[in-house]
């Protein structure tokens, strides 16, 4: 059997599991229209494959079964996100306040799905490049019935419009500069001592082979840049409530580093962050109250001190 039978058949067998998800019951008719999406992309893709002959370039070929076998690895993990979107286990009342949510701040073609994950936390799968119009928020099963975990799905909703606006590229220069200057101007001899081939000049002009020496450094100052606007995002939109869900999660941190891994975000581990919600609460405050306004959340802050 060739290549190209190989990629037809693998494609063939997700459509048909694709078949029996849309004969699934469910609660609202965006998961099935995010399956008719995937399914009218693998047809596609099944379709070129099909137009190959043996007199077809071999490198074309081949091309062409390695990008079907990228895209299946890319839209089975979807497939099982929304098959748990029928699981009963989702706090389907929440639909549509979040709906509401979500296309205010990102616009009325938006269609969310929520489903069930057993993260702790609640989280959002960005980059959703495959889905465009389409916002999925996976909720924590052990945390079904806690409403205080409803919150946190502003701050998921904030990683959807940070990647929808671009923000990211609104910072990424000025991250390498900062990232730069604190690595010469105050961690030289530190940096120096471990990597004694490099020099500042190579640090300045963005030398290629030094890069893996601090490229590091900027991803992790760019995911808390994100971060630390969804936390501002979600505050916004659920103010106090926001800041004592958080505070359960930060309690986590608390444990000795060697008792608490990393946090893994887009293949990047994180440092762990000891920031107390009290820290996110007061430059926050200018957001949700103006100075002439009574600051209520004094008492949250009392209390996370």
């Amino acid at each position: 059997m060739s290549n190209v039978e190989n990629a037809q058949n693998r494609i063939s067998s997700v459509l048909e599991e694709i078949k029996r998800l849309k004969e699934s019951e469910f609660p609202y008719t965006q998961p099935l229209s995010a399956l008719r999406f995937l399914e009218g992309k693998l047809e596609h893709q099944r379709s070129v494959l099909g137009i190959t002959s043996p007199e077809s370039d071999p490198n074309t070929v081949d091309n062409q079964c390695e990008k079907s076998l990228a895209r299946l690895y890319e839209y089975v993990p979807i497939l099982g996100f929304l098959l748990r979107s029928t699981n009963v286990r989702n706090a389907f009342e929440c639909y549509g306040p979040l709906l509401r949510l979500a296309q205010c701040v990102l616009g009325d073609h938006i269609q969310l799905i929520l489903s069930s994950e057993w993260h702790y936390s609640p989280y959002v799968w960005v980059h959703t490049i495959h889905l465009p119009g389409f916002v999925l928020i996976g909720l924590p099963a052990p945390e079904s019935s806690n409403p205080l975990v409803l919150p946190l799905a502003g701050h998921e909703l904030g990683h959807s419009v940070w990647y929808e606006e671009k923000y990211s590229n609104k910072f990424t220069w000025s991250i390498f500069d900062d990232v730069q200057d604190e690595l010469i101007k105050n961690r030289w001899d530190e940096y120096h001592s471990i990597h004694p081939k490099f020099e500042q000049d190579d640090i300045r002009k963005l030398k290629l082979y030094a890069r893996h020496t601090w490229v590091p450094a900027w991803s992790w100052a760019s995911k808390q840049i994100e971060e630390i606007f969804c936390d501002c995002f979600g505050l916004r939109l659920f103010a106090p409530n926001h800041i004592s869900r958080r505070s359960r999660i930060f309690l986590l941190l608390a444990l000795p580093r060697e008792q608490l891994p990393s946090t893994q975000i887009s293949g990047v581990g994180l440092p762990c962050w000891k920031l107390p919600p009290k820290k996110l609460v007061c430059p926050s405050q200018r957001i949700l109250y103006p100075a002439s306004e009574p600051n209520s959340m004094n008492g949250i802050q009392q209390q996370d001190s």
